[in-house]
This record gives C-alpha cells, structure tokens and sequence, in this order.
C-alpha cells in the first residue's frame, strides 16, 4: 500500500531530468546547425576547439542539471521502498502475534501484569 501520487511524483522528476539532458544536448549541438555549410568565424585560436567541444559541453551540463532530479527522484523511491517493508514487516508480526495467541491455553492468559497481587490477598502475608 504505497502512496501512488509520490510514485507519479518519482517519476515524473525522472522525466524532468532525462528531459534537462537531451535539452542541453541539443542546446550543445545548436553552433553545429547554426553554421552548417559556412565556414566556421574563427576570432582566438580556441573559438574552433569551442565549437567541436559544444555538443560534449551541452551533454555535461545537461547530465549535471539532470542529476538533482534523478537523486531526488531516487530518494523518494528509497523512502517509499522503506515504508512499504516496514509496513509488511508490522503486518506479518500482527498475523504471528494473532496465531500465537491463538494457540495459547484460555486458563494462561496471554498477558498477566507481573506487578499484579491479587493472588495473595487471601494469605496472611503482608504485600508491603
């Protein structure tokens, strides 16, 4: 019994940070398009290096953008993984319980208070 609108919510940020990272992939490749079929300005000896670099840049920026959103995404799908086991572990310790309770003798009852001194009231002895 998991909450369902954290689950969509899990992977709803999945889709946010896949979505960060094809974004700024394509982003990286947009000087590629932009100056297809012309030659390339070349201003400073590294604006060429710039420019082949775009596309790995653009995908770096994209995956660091995106991981926020897949750690988080991950976080919520741990707590909820956690909740879930501890909600099935409660569960199978209440069935235990319940056959164990069952199985016990009705003269023995299941639980009797240890400080309980009912039994020697009728005696002679002093309880204090």
């Amino acid at each position: 019994m998991s909450h369902r609108p954290l689950r969509s919510y899990a992977k709803f940020l999945v889709v946010l940070g896949w979505l960060h990272v094809v974004l700024f992939a394509l982003a990286g490749f947009a000087p590629w398009f932009i100056f297809a079929g012309q030659p390339i300005p070349v201003e400073a000896p590294w604006d060429a290096w710039a420019m082949y670099a775009a596309p790995a840049v653009g995908l770096l920026v994209g995956a660091l953008a995106g991981l926020g959103y897949f750690v988080l995404s991950g976080l919520i799908r741990v707590f909820l993984d956690q909740r879930d086991l501890l909600e099935e572990l409660l569960q199978t310790n209440r069935r235990l319980l319940q056959i164990m309770e069952s199985r016990q003798a009705p003269e023995h009852p299941a639980t009797k208070d240890p400080f309980d001194l009912s039994d020697l009231k009728g005696t002679d002895e002093p309880l204090l």
